[in-house]
């Protein structure tokens, strides 16, 4: 069985964000419960048929055109830099896995 280090080598970026700052009181947290109520609210591009699931949800690129879609403030787009580089330290497989699963749609 591996350890929680190893499985979370594989995480994609919106798994590996729950598990980190879900109720975080951080702007690390502010960015998921963000994330969240764009996702329930059904905001564009989170329409009626959004699947969190699918590879480029997760993608760096999707995220970032996302938040200047919205207009997000300049310290949520920081944040998000900040994130991305933490999520490619602690699961570098995951983001490979991404990037080939989206790359092969």
């Amino acid at each position: 069985m591996p350890s929680m280090k190893e499985a979370m080598r594989i995480w994609d970026f919106g798994y590996w964000l729950k598990v980190k700052y879900k109720d975080a009181d951080s702007p690390e947290g502010d960015f998921y419960a963000d994330m969240i109520r764009d996702i329930n609210r059904r905001r564009p591009p989170f329409h009626q048929n959004y699947n969190p699931y699918m590879p480029w949800v997760n993608s760096y690129e999707w995220i970032k055109e996302h938040l200047e879609e919205v207009g997000a403030c300049y310290a949520a787009i920081e944040t998000f830099e900040s994130l991305w580089k933490k999520y490619k330290r602690a699961c570098p497989e995951g983001v490979m896995r991404t990037e080939e699963r989206i790359n092969g749609l």
